[in-house]
């Protein structure tokens, strides 16, 4: 669950999420179930979108909600950062905010990098004990149902839906 954020990170999420999309607000809009008029509230940072609403968005741009929560942390660095005062010289005086700020935001592109590659580095293990989850929740769904939701899987859990799809395909 995400707290309660500045309406100008959520803001710069929903632009970059769109952007990474490359579609117009209406499309972007459709696709996460969004209303554009919504969408470009969020985007102006005049309203705030729920965690559901930025999940459907991570979704729609495909990006993994565990790396839109870790953007949602180096926006916030980001406009803290640039929001504060800076020295006008190069005083290299004590740690202040001002500089630990900046090192937080030079490490963020590592943090996703391997945030992600945990993500994706799943063992076909871990596939399987989620292939029999969604195996069984899908029971209660009729055949061409199910494959309707299989092909609707986010990338990050298609080798699931492979398996379940195979398992599906054997029991038909």
């Amino acid at each position: 669950m995400i707290e309660k954020k500045d309406p100008g990170v959520l803001a710069l999420l929903v632009s970059f999420l769109r952007s990474l999309d490359s579609s117009t607000q209406t499309d972007f809009g459709k696709r996460s179930g969004i209303s554009q008029a919504a969408l470009s509230r969020f985007e102006a940072g005049l309203d705030t979108p729920s965690e559901a609403q930025l999940q459907r968005m991570a979704e729609a741009a495909g990006v993994a909600w565990p790396i839109a929560l870790h953007l949602i942390r180096f926006f916030t660095i980001v406009l803290e950062t640039v929001r504060q005062p800076w020295p006008a010289t190069s005083d290299a005086g004590p740690l202040g905010s001002a500089v630990l700020d900046a090192v937080r935001l030079a490490v963020a592109p590592y943090l996703l990098a391997e945030e992600a590659a945990a993500f994706q580095s799943r063992s076909p293990e871990e596939d399987a004990r989620e292939a029999e989850k969604i195996l069984e929740r899908l029971k209660a769904y009729p055949p061409q149902r199910r494959r309707e939701l299989l092909a609707m899987a986010p990338p990050q859990a298609r080798a699931a839906a492979a398996l379940v799809a195979a398992k599906l395909a054997d029991e038909e």
